[in-house]
């Protein structure tokens, strides 16, 4: 089977897992992300399922929602992109390596030390498989992303800096990261 190497339009990375595989739902990991696009640039990656799907049904190009107050589901008018890549490949021989997505910053050089979160702009590059169990379709195989603007991951448990904020008039006498004055509460003691 010839597989066939791709570029997509720049977009919008949605939910990246670039920098660690997602174990999840696989014990082996998967790195994906769900690309952003508008209507034109999603229309270019579904004329590659068209080409190489052999008649498949599934397709990793559909279009993105967004919950409503109500918890409905509404379209936003673009369209999500699906790209995944297996962390730990096992084939039946019993082999099995380890491979992740190559990251590139804008200019095309290497990167390995950054966290990519949502919002970045990004190019993935892939290639199209088709598959056949179910209703068969294609799959898109992320193999390396560009990076054209980032938006670094921050966890939620990070502190935030803000040392570039407005300053205000409270500041606090203790270094406790808690705010306490280092004295124990008793267990009996209303508040």
């Amino acid at each position: 089977m010839d597989i066939k190497k791709f570029k997509s339009p720049v977009g919008i990375a949605a939910y990246p897992w670039l920098n660690q595989p997602d174990t999840r739902y696989d014990a082996d990991g998967v790195y994906q992300v769900n690309l952003i696009l508008d209507k034109k640039d999603a229309q270019k990656l579904q004329d590659v399922v068209k080409e190489v799907g052999n008649g498949g049904r599934r397709s990793p190009v559909g279009p993105e929602y967004i919950k409503d107050e109500n918890g409905d589901k509404k379209k936003t008018g673009k369209y999500s992109v699906r790209f995944k890549l297996k962390a730990k490949v096992k084939t039946k021989k019993g082999d099995s390596w380890e491979q992740a997505p190559i990251l590139y910053d804008a200019e095309g050089t290497r990167v390995t030390d950054v966290k990519i979160g949502g919002g970045s702009k990004i190019q993935v590059s892939y290639e199209a498989i088709p598959y056949d169990q179910g209703e068969g379709g294609v799959t898109f195989r992320m193999k390396g992303v560009r990076i054209l603007d980032l938006v670094e991951y921050q966890s939620s448990g990070e502190t935030d800096d803000w040392s570039n904020e407005p300053k205000g008039s409270f500041v606090s006498s203790s270094n406790d990261s808690n705010g306490s004055d280092g004295e124990e509460l008793e267990d009996d003691e209303d508040f």
